[in-house]
């Protein structure tokens, strides 16, 4: 895989680490990160709880699918009574640079706020849900009311959320960094018509990841 991010950057952003976040610690370079896997594959990733990889890919190419566009947008707690709940999503898009299908958790900022963008980049398990929809992200008040919205890409175990040089026979195509910086951005911009309104955004973006 590729590693192209900008040292320290990603969409012109300083790249936060979850505690860099909460005032716990110091900013991690994800250029820092990525460049230390420049040359890794799935066999040097073991997936959580495992020794051994999944045994079948993790995604394959659908190459019917020719755009990136959203296909649905529905809750994150479909059963929840809390109001609150209402701001988080489930945003299925479609990838063209990687001809699949994405879930993309969305926790938009408290209403009538025109707030931030920041990516919350899970590790290397890429859980589902996202690390972010637990007590450590949406469950804490504190930082579930903050003026930011908060996009977490699903899916890409162990990928390092960067552009691959070929799909990777157990973790399938991964070209995230062009799907973060291309792909997502103009999707989140436009929402989906009839079903859930475009993010309100003020321009700014940022990086966060555990």
């Amino acid at each position: 895989m590729i590693p192209s991010v900008a040292p320290g950057s990603l969409l012109g952003a300083p790249s936060l680490s979850l505690a860099a976040l909460t005032r716990l610690g110091a900013p991690i370079p994800i250029a820092s990160v990525l460049g230390s896997v420049a040359a890794a594959g799935s066999g040097d990733f073991p997936r959580p709880g495992s020794s051994a990889g999944p045994s079948t890919p993790v995604a394959t190419r659908d190459h019917g699918i020719t755009m990136s566009r959203v296909i649905r947008v529905e809750p994150l707690f479909p059963g929840s009574v809390n109001p609150v709940d209402r701001r988080a999503e489930v945003w299925t898009v479609t990838s063209a640079v990687m001809q699949r299908t994405v879930r993309v958790e969305v926790y938009r900022a408290p209403d009538g706020l025109d707030a931030p963008n920041v990516y919350f980049l899970d590790g290397v398990g890429s859980e589902v849900p996202s690390g972010w929809s637990t007590g450590m992200g949406w469950g804490d008040p504190v930082l579930r009311d903050r003026a930011v919205n908060v996009i977490a890409p699903t899916g890409g175990p162990a990928s390092m959320w960067a552009d691959w040089q070929s799909d990777d026979p157990v973790l399938g195509p991964n070209m995230w960094e062009t799907f973060l910086t291309t792909e997502l951005p103009p999707l989140l911009a436009e929402g989906l018509a009839g079903r859930s309104a475009p993010l309100a955004h003020n321009g700014s973006w940022g990086v966060m990841g555990v």
